[in-house]
């Protein structure tokens, strides 16, 4: 399961929809305080005189867009899986924070590169006091964004809303490098302001790689951190009938994490026995591993080894066993309990009816013979007769 869909089925998921809708609350508040900051510092450092402030007031306009795009990526990245998508939506989410990390990017190099034009130039002014105002209100208000939203990404566990949440703490960082700037230029030394320009723009840069390269993870399916891989592999090994664990494989899919892993069981369980061990696994790790949406169990028998010889199929057996008592008295009396391949052989259990006439020694005679001439035609391991 996946997506809307995980949510429904497992009650431990259920309060993730009341996140999600937090997550969405938070970024429209983002929106309309970044509409605001923006135009307050773009009119206020063009009246001022401070680039810094300017390219401050850009940053700000641009999560604009970031916060558009968080909207729309936590409504579709948390869409129900579909014939489309079976395994959910959740890479949108994912491509989603890669939008934004290139936005901050592009962001980043026209602010450098303005920032340094100035420097060269010599182009430098002395900013006035209302422009220190609106960076240290600028200051409080995007660091409060950004405690706001990141907890709000922490509970839903949606790397596109952490991403934003550090869209606005690159902001927050941006109006302390103007406000640092800005000081230093009505103390005397103008060229500050420009520097502080530079110095936001590798703040954003910063930020931007922060945001690719979880993003890049998450698309090319990379795997998870080797404690957390282990973590995993304690929790599975603790279910009661897993004899040992193996071959664990995990992904996020957005904001959800999907398992595959192979478990060893006693080589002597039914099927539906099998099942059970495997269905106790997945209740235990979705119950104990938050955002755990999906798990695929693959079950084997203990003994089967690394390399898995299929041997004869059930079917194959029968053919055989059908030559061996063809033309004999038990002919119609004989079916196959069950077949276990282990260490590269068959051991079978099977009955043998005889005809009431026969004594119990005679049937134990001839079970006796069956059995050698089973493993005259068969890798047999084991075979009990049940008379």
């Amino acid at each position: 399961m996946s997506g809307k869909r995980a949510l429904e089925k497992e009650p431990h998921l259920a309060q993730k929809e009341t996140s999600l809708e937090w997550g969405k609350g938070v970024t429209l508040a983002g929106l309309l305080v970044n509409l605001a900051l923006g135009g307050l510092k773009v009119g206020v450092g063009l009246s001022a005189g401070s680039r810094a402030l300017v390219a401050d007031g850009v940053h700000s306009f641009s999560d604009l867009l970031t916060d558009i795009l968080v909207l729309l990526g936590l409504k579709v990245g948390r869409a129900p899986s579909d014939p489309s998508h079976p395994y959910g939506h959740g890479r949108f989410e994912s491509l989603g924070a890669l939008a934004v990390g290139a936005i901050l990017t592009v962001v980043a190099g026209g602010i450098l590169l303005d920032a340094l034009g100035d420097v060269f130039s010599g182009k430098t002014a002395t900013p006035g006091t209302g422009a220190l105002l609106v960076a240290i209100l600028s200051l409080a208000v995007k660091e409060g964004l950004y405690q706001w939203t990141a907890k709000a990404a922490r509970a839903l566990k949606s790397e596109l809303l952490l991403a934003n949440a550090w869209h606005h703490r690159s902001d927050a960082l941006s109006s302390l490098a103007v406000l640092a700037g800005l000081a230093g230029a009505k103390a005397g030394a103008p060229l500050l302001d420009p520097v502080a320009a530079i110095l936001v723009a590798l703040l954003v840069a910063h930020a931007a790689w922060g945001i690719l390269r979880p993003a890049l993870g998450k698309l090319t399916d990379e795997a998870l951190p080797e404690e957390e891989i282990q973590g995993l592999l304690k929790e599975a090994a603790q279910v009661e009938g897993v004899r040992d664990v193996h071959d664990l494989r995990a992904r996020w899919m957005g904001g959800f994490l999907l398992v595959d892993l192979h478990v060893l069981v006693d080589p002597r369980l039914t099927v539906s026995e099998g099942h059970r061990v495997g269905e106790a696994l997945k209740k235990a790790l979705t119950g104990k591993v938050p955002h755990l949406a999906e798990v695929i169990v693959h079950v084997e028998p203990e003994e089967h080894g690394a390399q898995f010889d299929l041997g004869p199929s059930r079917e194959e057996v029968a053919r055989i066993l059908e030559g061996i008592f063809s033309g004999r008295e038990e002919t119609q009396g004989w079916e196959i309990l069950c077949l276990h391949y282990m260490n590269g052989k068959v051991s079978l259990d099977i009955i043998l009816r005889f005809p009431p006439s026969w004594t119990l020694a005679q049937a134990r005679r001839r079970a006796e013979e069956v059995e050698e001439e089973i493993k005259k035609a068969l890798p047999v391991g084991v075979v009990r007769v049940f008379l």
